[in-house]
């Protein structure tokens, strides 16, 4: 069975869009987990891939150029290349939780203590203009080849979809939808104008915890395979 599952296509939209939420933000990097889960009476649930899609700049070396003046003078310049560095802690996630007709709890992400962002001045149409806060927000995504995808954990036998929720520093349950578009936000922090450099540290003022619950509910699932790619985004906006 192939386990790798890709992003669907844009097609997969409902009227209740965050479409206008984003029309200045600017997606700076996506981390994406695959989930494959049989629910058959014995139970297993692993992450079959993790990996961070940073769809920014990569990291580059600064470069240092020295620069001779016309009187015979040196000058230097450094150039600081843009650098965004954005990881799940996976501490808590439980990778393989027992699967039963329930709640079934896999305890949670959060944002890596790496988190880093140097180039935040970004967003507007214009992709330069300066942002005043950035999120973390979370949708799923399909394996193409399935036919009418829904939300949550979906069964293409069944036609039926586990519902997936995660838990927003607010404390409000998101319920995880299909589709980019169909976005969760599970944490916003702001800004000023005048900050050049986000670290992991800004996600936790006010003692926060950038750590977001998950949890799928298997109730009422038949016996079978259910997958989904839960995607967890990081994005600058106005």
């Amino acid at each position: 069975m192939d386990a790798t599952l890709t992003p669907s296509s844009p097609e997969h939209r409902t009227e209740n869009s965050n479409e206008g939420a984003r029309a200045n933000d600017a997606i700076k990097a996506r981390a994406k987990l695959n989930l494959l889960l049989a629910s058959d009476g014995q139970g297993k649930g692993e992450i079959l891939a993790a990996t961070i899609e940073n769809i920014t700049q990569p990291e580059i070396t600064p470069e240092i150029e020295i620069l001779i003046g016309q009187s015979g003078s040196t000058g230097v310049s450094a150039t600081l290349s843009a650098s965004t560095v954005y990881a799940l802690d996976l501490t808590k996630f439980v990778a393989a939780p027992a699967i039963s007709n329930a709640v079934v709890s896999f305890g949670s992400l959060g944002v890596g203590s790496s988190f880093f962002d140097n180039n935040i001045k970004v967003c507007g149409a214009s992709q330069n203009g300066t942002c005043a806060n950035a999120s973390i927000r979370a949708y799923t995504t399909q394996n193409p080849s399935v036919s009418n995808p829904g939300d949550g954990l979906w069964n293409a036998t069944d036609g039926y979809g586990v519902p997936i929720r995660m838990t927003a520093t607010s404390g409000s349950k998101k319920t995880i939808r299909l589709g980019q578009s169909n976005f969760e936000v599970l944490q916003t922090i702001s800004f000023p104008g005048s900050q050049r450099v986000l670290t992991f540290s800004d996600w936790t003022l006010g003692g926060i915890s950038p750590s977001y619950a998950i949890e799928a509910d298997f109730t009422n699932a038949g016996a079978g395979v259910y997958t989904a790619t839960l995607v967890l985004e990081y994005a600058l906006g106005q």
